[in-house]
């Protein structure tokens, strides 16, 4: 069976797969072994030891005994089958913690290869959908950035259930190319996927914050604007410095300052070092730093498309994130954490 239609179909596969081939190698490890003592050994309650232990039973891949649990021959070659994909499932939760522990950050979620192979774009994709639909419930309000990282995410969120009570708010104004991933359209597109209720903020993002004033008292302005005061998630795409510089149309001069401070990553109009500190603040309307900082829960999602540097920026600037990204982007940040950038 193709690997991607398993983790549509089940996407906490692999979650579940390791926790029982742990359970039945641990019964193999320790004969006659009873259950308290495997939930003590595994750091997981009772009732879950008792239901799977039970499935395995089922699958004749263990007995169960008075005297304690044993693996069967059926489960030893099941085990030894299972060997070479666990270990990949697990060099991704190995590398992973190493990510977390390098950037000193809440989370880690990695997808498999890069967004420059076939699948990978897709896979990354998916991945964020299916944790972003983990985390969501009804009377949120759930921010979101423009970008076609975000709009492929919203294009894989696939679900029955209806969130009536949540409110999307595009939290960023609208740039230069293309219309499919603007933030007000993005936000459309996921308010349906959800079947929830979405805010509107139709200015560009560079527009002058002189009339700023008088602009926001405007009903649905104002009503947006409030509404970004209050998330409850945000979830954002992690820019370039320079290339989004280009697409934010910034002068000449602003462009040479950036280049001259080494500035490497964007956010919520601020331009970033690899150090978190601030090169520049262009005018841009919507979420600001501060705001960004008091979110409850941000998800940032990026692809291996040189934005290593980037990544590491924003992960200086706001330390309790889940970050999302490829297996080959987590390698490159090793690499550059290993040259000591």
């Amino acid at each position: 069976m193709n690997k991607n239609i398993i983790d549509i179909l089940y996407p906490d596969y692999k979650e579940k797969m390791l926790q029982r081939y742990n359970i039945l190698n641990e019964i193999k490890m320790n004969n006659n072994i009873g259950r308290r003592k495997l939930s003590n050994i595994l750091n997981l309650n009772e009732r879950l030891i008792r239901n799977e232990t039970e499935k395995l039973f089922q699958m004749n891949l263990i007995i169960i005994e008075q005297v304690g649990m044993n693996i069967t021959k059926e489960g030893i070659a099941v085990l030894d089958e299972a060997s070479d994909f666990i270990k990949d499932l697990y060099s991704h939760e190995e590398l992973s913690q190493k990510i977390k522990n390098l950037l000193g950050i809440k989370k880690v979620i990695i997808s498999q290869g890069s967004i420059y192979e076939s699948n990978g774009r897709l896979e990354l994709a998916k991945v964020s959908s299916n944790y972003f639909l983990k985390n969501i419930k009804n009377n949120m309000i759930i921010g979101i950035t423009g970008g076609s990282t975000i709009g492929q995410t919203i294009e894989n969120i696939q679900t029955n259930k209806s969130f009536s009570d949540i409110v999307i708010v595009p939290v960023r104004g609208s740039l230069m190319g293309s219309v499919k991933n603007q933030t007000n359209i993005l936000a459309v597109k996921l308010a349906e996927k959800l079947n929830s209720k979405y805010a509107n903020f139709y200015l560009p993002d560079d527009f002058d914050l002189d009339n700023l004033k008088d602009i926001s008292k405007l009903p649905e302005v104002q009503k947006t604007l409030n509404l970004i005061n209050h998330l409850d998630l945000l979830v954002f795409g992690i820019g370039d410095a320079l290339k989004m510089a280009n697409r934010r149309l910034l002068s000449e001069k602003e462009k040479n300052l950036l280049i001259e401070n080494n500035a490497v990553a964007e956010a919520f109009g601020n331009y970033f070092d690899i150090n978190g500190n601030i090169v520049l603040k262009s005018k841009s309307i919507g979420i600001s730093l501060e705001q960004f900082l008091n979110v409850k829960d941000v998800i940032a999602i990026a692809g291996d498309d040189e934005k290593e540097k980037a990544i590491i920026a924003i992960s200086e600037v706001r330390k309790d994130i889940t970050l999302i990204i490829t297996e080959e982007c987590a390698k490159k940040i090793i690499e550059l954490k290993d040259s000591n950038i």
